[in-house]
């Protein structure tokens, strides 16, 4: 399946869901917001979220500096 990601295309096997996304992705979930076809999704809804070919997906990582 073909998905764009963060702005690049990307092709997935066996990724059905956002949780399966962030975990082949090794992402920390606690430290990510998603938008799902420019939708922000709670992160209780990301294994409810089944992904399909050209859906569109950036992730933004959160982090702690000064």
């Amino acid at each position: 399946m073909k998905l764009k990601f963060n702005g690049k295309d990307l092709e997935v096997n066996n990724i059905e869901t956002l949780t399966d996304l962030v975990k082949d992705k090794k992402l920390n979930p606690e430290s990510i917001a998603i938008s799902y076809n420019n939708a922000i999704i709670p992160r209780k809804d990301w294994e409810r979220v089944e992904l399909k070919e050209h859906d569109v997906i950036d992730i933004v990582m959160f982090m702690m500096g000064g």
